[in-house]
């Protein structure tokens, strides 16, 4: 684990290192190499929230091999020096031309392809690894919180037997741990109760922005990779929104998060309508547009990191609380007094 939080981390930093360098790039290259320059930036855009996020903010493992990011780290370390030599090449120089010039080394353009296409397909093992990870620890927490209440009911009947034998004493004594390990899942249910209404409407708004975006998607060129991003996100909170919004078992949001996350979201569907209507020769909104989607994307990811830093926090404090309780109830059937 520490291995891949260290190597996780200097990943992030050379990703921001050419995030970085690209974005200086795009205004000084010459104009042959703006378009792959351009993909390049767009991938890591999408790329950004998935990994600056998840490591600098959240220290959440990437999940990737040791040797896969260390190729990753050398690719991107390579590709800080190729961009940042594109950013002082001339549109004469003829070692831009390497066909031309019968050069035997791989041309800038195929290098800056490889790269661009090596981000992408970590970006689709991202996506699948964080859509895998949330059903699983989600999975993990509901069943733990089902122990936690078969344990409870458990404890509670032994402590009727002690009550109803007269041993009020012994009760206070092993209950007294349980008592303080449920006061603050208590706390949190009673202060979950009160954000019925902002959790009704957050699931509400993420379904429309959900049925907006697989909509549009499916009937715009322009904007169509971007909201393929997009959808992933999407599929990948799903299972926390309707774990918030119908099931309040696991997650608990305040109210003051509720309502930002669900005025985001209205805003995504306001924004994912009028993209549907930009024509494609309009490429100033393209670019407008493109920009307030990745932000939007980014903002979903932020989401979904807070949700999963809570849920692994959950099922560490859970199994604290299973681990306590089972003892108390192992010493209460060993007194003989049950």
């Amino acid at each position: 684990m520490a291995l891949e939080l260290v190597g996780g981390a200097v990943l992030g930093t050379v990703f921001a290192a050419l995030h970085d360098v690209v974005k200086v790039a795009l205004g000084r290259t010459v104009m042959q190499f703006k378009p792959l320059l351009g993909d390049l930036k767009f991938t890591l855009d999408s790329l950004k929230p998935r990994i600056i996020q998840q490591i600098g903010e959240h220290n959440l493992v990437l999940g990737l091999p040791n040797e896969e990011i260390d190729r990753l780290q050398q690719q991107m370390e390579e590709g800080v020096k190729l961009v940042d030599k594109l950013s002082k090449l001339s549109m004469w120089n003829c070692s831009i031309w390497c066909n031309c010039c019968n050069c035997t080394m791989p041309s800038y353009i195929d290098k800056l392809v490889e790269l661009d296409r090596s981000l992408r397909i970590l970006l689709e093992i991202l996506k699948l690894q964080e859509a895998r990870d949330v059903k699983e620890a989600l999975l993990l927490a509901r069943k733990i919180h089902d122990k936690q209440d078969e344990l409870d009911k458990k404890l509670s009947d032994l402590l009727k037997v002690q009550q109803e034998a007269g041993l009020r004493a012994h009760e206070e004594l092993n209950g007294r741990e349980f008592s303080r390990s449920n006061n603050s899942q208590t706390t949190g249910q009673k202060r979950i109760k009160g954000n019925g209404v902002q959790r009704i409407a957050l699931g509400a708004v993420f379904g429309l922005l959900f049925g907006a975006v697989i909509q549009v998607k499916d009937k715009t060129k322009m904007f169509k990779r971007i909201l393929g991003y997009l959808n992933s996100t999407l599929d990948s909170l799903k299972p926390l929104i309707e774990e918030i919004t119908e099931y309040n078992k696991v997650l608990h949001l305040p109210k003051e998060e509720l309502e930002n996350f669900t005025i985001q979201m209205e805003t995504g569907v306001e924004l994912i309508h009028k993209c549907s209507k930009v024509h494609k020769w309009a490429n100033y909104k393209k670019y407008e547009y493109t920009n307030k989607l990745l932000r939007l994307d980014e903002s979903l990811q932020g989401l979904l990191s807070i949700l999963r830093v809570q849920l692994a926090r959950d099922v560490r404090e859970s199994l604290v609380f299973v681990s306590n309780t089972e003892i108390v109830i192992k010493q209460i059937e060993e007194s003989g007094t049950t």
